[in-house]
Formats: C-alpha cells, sequence, structure tokens
C-alpha cells in the first residue's frame, strides 16, 4: 500500500489530536457533573458517537477512494478456522462477562469492590436509564469504530514495518487515545485491544 499525506495527517491527528481532545471533553464532562448540569452525559454519549461514526465514515470513504479495498482495512470475512475460534471465544467472553454481572448484582460487597475498582472513571458511567441507553450506544460504537479506526486503518499504516510491529504502534496508540483515564486506565484499555 502506497501511503500519501492524508494516510500520514489522519494518524498524526490519532496520535496527537484524540488524546487531547479526549482529555479535554472529560475535563468538560467533571466540571458540568460537579456544577449539576443536568443531561452533561448524554451529550458526552452522543457527541462520543456521532463523532466515532463521522471518524470512521471518512475513514472508509477515503480508504475507498483511495482504491484500497476492504478486506485491507479489516472490513470482510473470509471464512477460516480462526474466524471460528475467534468468534468462540469472544462469545465465552461475552457469557463470562454476563455471568459476573449477574453475581455482582446478587451481592452488595461486590458491588462496593467494583464501585471501588472504577473510582475515577465513575463520571463516565450511566447513572440513570436514559444515560444506559445512550452508555449502551456508545459501546457499540467504540466496538465498531475504534475497531475500524486502530485495528483497520492504523495496521495497515504500519503494515510495512512488519506484524508484530503494527501490533504493537496500533495497540500504542489505542492505549494513548484512553490516556484521560489516568495512566492505569490507558494501559488496561491498550492491553484489552491488543488482546
Amino acid at each position: 500500500m502506497t501511503l500519501n499525506l492524508i494516510d500520514h495527517v489522519l494518524v498524526a491527528s490519532l496520535v496527537l489530536v484524540v488524546p487531547w481532545l479526549a482529555h479535554v471533553e472529560y475535563r468538560r464532562l467533571r466540571r458540568e457533573l460537579e456544577a449539576g448540569n443536568p443531561g452533561a452525559r448524554i451529550r458526552a454519549y452522543r457527541q462520543t458517537v456521532f463523532t466515532q461514526w463521522g471518524v470512521t465514515a471518512f475513514v472508509v470513504a477515503y480508504w475507498l477512494w483511495a482504491g484500497r479495498s476492504l478486506p485491507s482495512l479489516g472490513l470482510g470475512v473470509a471464512p477460516s478456522r480462526g474466524l471460528w475460534l475467534g468468534l468462540g471465544l469472544a462469545l465465552a467472553a461475552c457469557g463470562f462477562l454476563i455471568f459476573q454481572v449477574s453475581a455482582v448484582r446478587r451481592h452488595p460487597e461486590a458491588q462496593a469492590a467494583v464501585r471501588a475498582q472504577i473510582g475515577a472513571l465513575r463520571p463516565l458511567l450511566p447513572h440513570t436509564g436514559a444515560e444506559g441507553r445512550w452508555f449502551t450506544a456508545v459501546s457499540l460504537t467504540a466496538g465498531t469504530c475504534e475497531e475500524v479506526i486502530y485495528r483497520g486503518f492504523l495496521m495497515a499504516y504500519f503494515a510495512g514495518l512488519g506484524a508484530g510491529a503494527a501490533i504493537v504502534l496500533s495497540t500504542l496508540v489505542f492505549g494513548l487515545s484512553h490516556a484521560y483515564m489516568g495512566r492505569a486506565g490507558a494501559i488496561r484499555a491498550g492491553l484489552v485491544g491488543l488482546v
């Protein structure tokens, strides 16, 4: 793949602009919540959903305009043993998470432990039913858009350096984009992205 100026500008934006904007928006959310502004979380959730889908649409449109195939962006399914193994592991992980959530819901002491673990990230989490619905939209958006951007676009961008370097570099950029969550949150996000 021949890289051009748009590719480099996109990567520079992912490395420099996205982490800075995420930090600014997280600080704004915290200030709005501290001031008691109603709808602050929903506003932040909506902004996240629309921004991520907008960036993803731009990346896909640019990719096609540049004459590149969707499978080279990681979009497309090539049936293989690895695909089925990956789907099976993903379903098993979902089942495990559902089991964990139901177990925590039944035990107040477990809920207190979870609250202590999430600490500084509490402002990001929904507190009402409406916020919960928008948070679900944020989760689905992030799970889709970040895959296209970080595992699709960035992996393709760094592919010329070798598969290992592409994986490590895209993981580092992904973790950096979550630096607003603090060092531990960024590392955790990077590790989840790596997996």
